[in-house]
Formats: structure tokens, sequence, C-alpha cells
């Protein structure tokens, strides 16, 4: 939970299948700015192969989530961060805004962030920093004791087996005409699932689905 700083309390989550790396940021702020050169956002670092360097590398990316629903993208090279020509294909990102808060979820394909799929034994880095813009200042705050460009600094990051999680085939299920369950990325069910990604399930099939 991020929010020491800034004043806007954050929480964050990770999820994975064998296609993305799914992101869901929450974030209360009470005075949601988008009209700014700097707006409000959430910004997300992975250093995918653990490079652990000092300044941003190959297998390193950068994402900027703002809250008007742009999506800046960016990739280390050379010890600096790079703007892709072109956003790479695939990449679903949604915002919902309320009063005093706004939630951010991005499914990020792996081929997206140069590897083929997901690997659990491969250690990664992650950080997450916030963006907090006002009217006549703008303040960010990442993970304590993290800097920006230095992944060496990021917490370490392993994606966890899950019998549920990698399953490329669905399972038959016995009735396929059963109900079906929405839940959030928080194992929370929704009655109404709208702008977001969701854990859906039907039987024995669970699947994951990126509703506008």
């Amino acid at each position: 939970m991020l929010g020491q700083e800034c004043r806007t309390r954050s929480t964050h989550d990770f999820l994975y299948d064998n296609d993305n790396l799914y992101f869901f940021s929450y974030v209360q702020d009470t005075e949601i700015l988008t009209d700014m050169i700097d707006k409000d956002g959430v910004y997300l670092t992975v250093d995918v192969t653990n490079t652990t360097d000092t300044y941003p590398q190959e297998g390193m990316y950068r994402l900027f989530m703002n809250v008007d629903g742009t999506l800046i993208f960016t990739a280390g090279s050379g010890g600096k961060w790079k703007t892709v020509d072109e956003q790479p294909e695939g990449i679903e990102y949604v915002v919902k805004t309320g009063r005093g808060y706004y939630m951010m979820e991005i499914a990020i394909p792996w081929n997206a962030l140069g590897v083929a799929g997901p690997n659990v034994e491969q250690a990664m880095r992650v950080n997450v920093e916030i963006s907090d813009r006002r009217s006549n200042e703008l303040r960010k705050e990442a993970i304590p004791d993290t800097q920006s460009n230095q992944s060496w600094t990021w917490p370490e990051f392993h994606l966890v087996p899950s019998p549920e999680v990698g399953i490329e085939t669905p399972i038959v299920d016995s009735n396929p005409e059963g109900p079906v369950e929405y839940y959030n990325l928080q194992g929370m069910r929704v009655e109404n699932p709208a702008g977001g990604v969701y854990i859906r399930r039907q039987g024995n099939v669970v699947t994951k689905e990126m509703i506008k």
C-alpha cells in the first residue's frame, strides 16, 4: 500500500495466465485531474529477466497508465527509457473513476514484454509509482527504498504456480448451460461486471475476460 507521501492511498495486485500479465490498481484520490500536462496515474515498471541494472536496459519496461484512459509504453535501451514507435498489440487497458477514487486494470501480453509466456522459475522485479497531479504541483511516490530507473532496488517478483493458471485448453463442462459467475481480481464476486478484467466461471470452466 502506498500513500504516505502523496496522501493518495493505493493498493495493487497481479494475476497471470498463458497469454497475459494482469495488473490492478486502486487509488484513493479526492482531486482527479486530467486537464494538465502531467496527469494523475500509475507507473508500472517491470524487469522481466531480472537484469538488476542501475539504468534502463533491454528486458525492462515502463508503462504509465493515465487516469484519462491513455497509455504510454516505454522500453529500456542503452540506459534510457524509449517510447516504442507503436504500442504492442493486444494490450487492453480500462479505467474507472468515481468520487474520490480511480481503478485501473491492464492486460499485458507476454510477447509485449519480450517473452513467449509466463516462467514460474524466472525471477522478475517490479516497481509501482503513483503520480499525484495537484492544481499547483506534481507529487510522485514509489515503493519505499526504490529508485525509478534502478531495477536492482525494486522488489523481486515471482509468478506463483497454480493449477488454475496456464490451462490452454478449457476443461469440458458437464453443464455448459450452468450459471455464469464473475469475480474481480481480488476474488470477490461481482454481480454486474463492467469496465475491467474479471474471472469468469461457468461450471468447471474458469477463464479471464476483459469487459469494456
